[in-house]
């Protein structure tokens, strides 16, 4: 058996979003507006959003094994050391407490590397692959963007909803805080993520306003199986001007309705 770390309690902080937000970097108004009409989007579809440590989002992943694969080993803390300063959780809670959402985001430093670099050698993965990662296990990157997405660069994952709370569009919110969030907490280059061709198939990447997507991540022997990933990323700009999109469209929204009410 690998040697694993031990998990530590204070690797998140816990508490309601809102009231433990804290704005570092960014456009502290645009970012400020967008923050609390999401959560209020939320709430209004039964959803309370709240950080949480990574041994709380293990225990929700086990708990729902049903319909969640298990986490990939960049959100294990039995494989990383995720810090309180380089790394966060989101779980949403429905009105009796349980979870129903999840999403976490990881700060790296590549301005020595890049995303290729990290995932080929599974340090994307495991903070010590040569110990940890599974006999046989592999990544392969082929997508040519992936040796350019270098700098500072957050990594959002360990995405779940349970199923009856999909289709209520809690993507479309919840992975737009957790690019701003990065943004707001670690002033990065790029916001990065990895979607599989099954899930993008089906359609999965339409809500979440990722800027560009590519194919060309090839994982074999993983704790998931072999998968063939599509790698998405937004620049900060991108980030900014999504969010200025969302909330012109949420008022002019809100100045029909009047209109309609008047």
């Amino acid at each position: 058996m690998p040697a694993k770390h031990a998990p530590a309690d204070d690797i998140a902080q816990p508490g309601d979003f809102i009231s433990a937000l804290s704005i570092k970097y960014g456009p502290r108004e645009l970012l400020a507006r967008y923050f609390l009409l999401a959560d209020r989007r939320l709430r209004e579809r039964g959803v309370v959003l709240t950080f949480a440590t990574f041994r709380e989002l293990s225990d929700v992943n086990v708990a729902n094994r049903s319909n969640w694969l298990p986490l990939t080993p960049t959100f294990n803390c039995s494989f990383n050391e995720l810090a309180g300063d380089t790394s966060f959780c989101l779980i949403g809670r429905d009105a009796s407490g349980d979870a129903v959402a999840s999403h976490a985001g990881r700060l790296f430093d590549w301005r020595s590397g890049s995303f290729a670099e990290a995932a080929s050698s599974l340090r994307l993965f495991y903070d010590r692959p040569e110990r940890d990662a599974l006999a046989g296990e592999t990544c392969t990157v082929t997508s040519s963007a992936a040796r350019h997405l270098s700098g500072m660069v957050s990594y959002t994952g360990a995405v779940w909803y349970r199923p009856d709370y999909r289709g209520r569009g809690l993507a479309f919110y919840i992975s737009r805080i957790a690019r701003a969030y990065a943004y707001a907490q670690w002033h990065v280059d790029y916001a990065v993520g990895m979607v599989s061709d099954a899930n993008v198939l089906k359609g999965l990447t339409n809500q979440t306003g990722n800027s560009h997507i590519e194919r060309g991540v090839h994982s074999k022997g993983s704790t998931h199986g072999d998968v063939d990933y599509h790698i998405v990323w937004s620049t900060p700009r991108e980030i900014f001007e999504q969010l200025t999109a969302v909330l012109a469209a949420d008022d002019q929204a809100g100045s029909m309705f009047d209109q309609r009410r008047a």
